[in-house]
């Protein structure tokens, strides 16, 4: 069963993210009755449609629900022009209406958090000393930008690793970065989005999306600006 209103859901969901300012217009969008289906419970949103709901186990539940989101968020962006929801993991309702969650392992990821203005002001001033010093930050800052794609991030992902090269240490050892979400990120983009389908061995069973992949570079981006001492300032 489908989950909506007043009825206890049954089976797997996708647990989503959405924008605050386009909450009404999913939830209006995917209302009760529709496939997908979108349920708030608990001030939470499941996604709900019969290819995830009737999936075997997790693992099928995070391939099928990386396809949904990826067809629900390009229509979203097609019509109404939203910016993506995220899929924070797939949870299977049971029997008895319990919540059994699953995180997706695609998406391992140390938020970044939002600074107060005067702190992030202070970021901003401080980065652009220390890309004025460093030819592989301000590479990477020139190619992070909109249009987001994969091609995109991964050319932000190489500058990163030539800069921790020089540094004398690897991403992975830099404070704030998950190793995992590098080994998830690096897997996705060499076996469906940089190379022809199977050059590069089989794709996870559980693709990390863009919106993820995104977050990823922008959190290693800011930890490698981080890591990097900026020039001393001319007292003059």
């Amino acid at each position: 069963m489908i989950g909506g209103g007043g009825r206890v859901p049954r089976g797997w969901s996708l647990n989503l993210n959405v924008p605050k300012a386009d909450r009404e217009t999913w939830l209006s969008t995917f209302a009760q009755g529709n496939d997908p289906e979108l349920s708030e419970i608990d001030g939470q949103l499941y996604l709900f449609t019969k290819e995830i709901t009737d999936a075997a186990d997790k693992e099928e539940a995070y391939r099928v629900g990386q396809l949904v989101l990826a067809r629900v968020n390009g229509l979203m962006l097609l019509y109404f022009g939203f910016d993506p929801a995220i899929g924070s993991g797939v949870v299977c309702f049971g029997e008895d209406g319990k919540r059994h969650i699953f995180v997706d392992p695609g998406a391992l990821l140390v938020v970044l958090p939002v600074l107060e203005p005067e702190a992030a002001a202070e970021a901003v001033r401080r980065g652009y000393a220390v890309a004025a010093s460093s030819e592989w930050i301000s590479r990477a800052l020139s190619d992070f930008r909109p249009p987001v794609d994969w091609y995109g991030l991964y050319k932000v992902f190489e500058c990163l690793e030539e800069q921790a090269g020089n540094a004398g240490t690897r991403l992975s050892q830099i404070e704030g970065i998950s190793k995992n979400a590098i080994s998830a990120f690096e897997h996705t983009a060499n076996t469906l989005h940089r190379h022809p389908p199977g050059a590069r061995g089989d794709p996870p069973k559980a693709p990390m999306n863009a919106a993820d992949a995104f977050g990823l570079i922008r959190v290693m981006l800011a930890a490698t600006i981080e890591s990097v001492d900026p020039p001393p300032t001319d007292p003059n």
